[in-house]
Formats: structure tokens, C-alpha cells, sequence
């Protein structure tokens, strides 16, 4: 588990226990579940590889470079294998508490990264968008059996 996931975890708990509602309990549940999972250190698809404990990215011979929101949301998204993550959930393990203008801000944070990741961005293959759920990476091929 990543350093800001936790911490997020973290602020989440606070949150709840401030009494923020359905959604912060529903959110705090998938954090916990998270933490009980073991992390992916290694996800692999196509030319892709991310190595989230030395926290570098390669696409092929070479690296991609990332900031370092850039590298939490691919590793939030990673570690959901294969699985989609909401909007909100996505803004709420990255940033912190929604900020204003979350949502676009997001959808163009996306496009930034698949610019880096996509061979072509606007048909992509690693990071999908599923209408009206969220995001999700493209099955980890690290994980599967040879």
C-alpha cells in the first residue's frame, strides 16, 4: 500500500467519525478492504510496467515520467485489478477531500495520462473509462500464470 493511500485512508476514518454520511462510509469500507489487500507491486500491460515500490514506469526500453499524483492514481487504479473506481473515489485517494471543480479537472488529469501510457489516447487500451462508473486499468498481465 502506498504512502497516500494511507494517509487518505486515514482522513477518510476522520471524516466518518465526523459524521460524513452514506458516502463517506461506503468509501471508508473499500479503503479498509485496500488495506487488507496485498498491494501490486508489479503491474504489467502491453509495454507497460509499473513498479510501485521502487515507483517507476516504463513503456518498453523506456521511462515514463510522472507526477507524483499522476503515479497515486495509476497505482490506485492498478491495484484495483481490473476493477472500476468511481470518480469520486479516484479524487478522494489522491486529492484529499473534493476540491472545486474535481470532476473536470479529473477527466483532463485522465487525458494526461493516457497521453503518457496510450499508444493511441483516444482509443485506449490500458487506462478505460466506463460510462457513468468510473476508470479502470486493463487486466494485469503480471498476475496471470505463464
Amino acid at each position: 500500500m502506498s504512502r497516500g493511500s494511507v494517509s487518505h485512508g486515514a482522513k477518510l476514518r476522520n471524516d466518518r467519525e465526523g459524521g460524513s454520511g452514506k458516502a463517506g462510509a461506503g468509501l471508508q469500507r473499500e479503503v479498509e478492504r485496500r488495506e487488507r489487500e496485498p498491494a501490486a507491486v508489479l503491474y504489467r500491460v502491453g509495454d507497460l510496467t509499473i513498479d510501485a515500490a521502487r515507483r517507476i514506469a516504463e513503456r518498453g526500453a523506456r521511462s515514463v515520467c510522472f507526477s507524483p499524483k499522476e503515479f497515486e492514481a495509476l497505482h490506485v487504479l492498478a491495484n484495483a485489478n481490473g476493477g472500476v473506481v468511481s470518480p469520486l473515489e479516484l479524487i478522494e485517494l489522491v486529492w484529499g477531500p473534493r476540491p472545486a471543480g474535481a470532476a473536470q479537472h479529473l477527466r483532463v488529469f485522465i487525458g494526461r495520462i493516457r497521453a503518457k501510457i496510450e499508444d493511441d489516447p483516444e482509443r485506449p487500451k490500458v487506462l478505460l473509462t466506463e460510462k457513468g462508473s468510473g476508470y479502470r486499468m486493463a487486466p494485469n498481465e503480471a498476475a496471470r500464470p505463464r
